[in-house]
């Protein structure tokens, strides 16, 4: 599955999962178990249904927020499962959002294919985001290959170098674009709707 297609996959479950105790709340008690922070609970849905819509609604894949958000509801599930705060049917959904982390990591391993250096350009396509808008510089020394390679914001971080399906020539332009309010946010819709 390419990450388009799972930040899709992904933003859909986040909406509707999130949505369902605002929508209603006896049913996905009766699901989920009994709560006793209602607000809590409507509060997380919130949260949860805005990552999925943020997933749906960017240009391109945000790689770091599906699979960050998928880890850590997968890691909060088992924990709280096992402190028997929440009921055992969470299990079920630590299972979805393992499926789902280890899909963006299979989507990473099939993008750099062939360039062999694993794990260290893992955590760089999941951090690159936030240091694109950061425009934080960076030096970071490939533990493969030993060299040195400079990032910054003229170069393109690796989600638009993996994501995009235009050829080489036409990804960027010798002279990067002006900053909009939409490309921090990481959508062009964003940047119209904050004018």
């Amino acid at each position: 599955m390419k990450g388009r297609g799972l930040a899709v996959a992904q933003g859909v479950f986040y909406v509707a999962t999130g949505l369902w105790p605002l929508v209603h709340l006896p049913s996905f008690e009766a699901v989920s178990g009994p709560k006793r922070e209602k607000w809590l609970v409507k509060t997380m849905g919130v949260l949860i249904a805005a990552v999925g819509g943020s997933l749906l609604l960017s240009r391109r894949p945000n790689a770091s927020l599906g699979f960050l958000s998928a880890s850590a509801l997968a890691l909060c599930d088992l924990v709280y499962v096992g402190k028997r705060r929440i009921a055992p049917t969470y299990l079920l959904d630590a299972a979805v959002e393992g499926v789902v982390a280890a899909g963006w990591i299979a989507v990473a391993v099939e993008a750099r294919k062939g360039r062999g250096d694993g794990l260290a350009s893992f955590i760089e396509w999941c951090t690159s985001g936030a240091r694109r808008h950061s425009g934080e510089t960076m030096n970071a020394t490939s533990p493969v290959q030993g060299n040195e390679k400079k990032s910054d914001l003229s170069s393109p971080t690796l989600d638009e170098a993996w994501f995009d399906e235009a050829p080489q020539s036409q990804r960027r332009s010798s002279t990067p674009p002006p900053v909009k309010v939409g490309e921090f946010l990481g959508d062009e819709l964003a940047d119209s709707w904050l004018r």
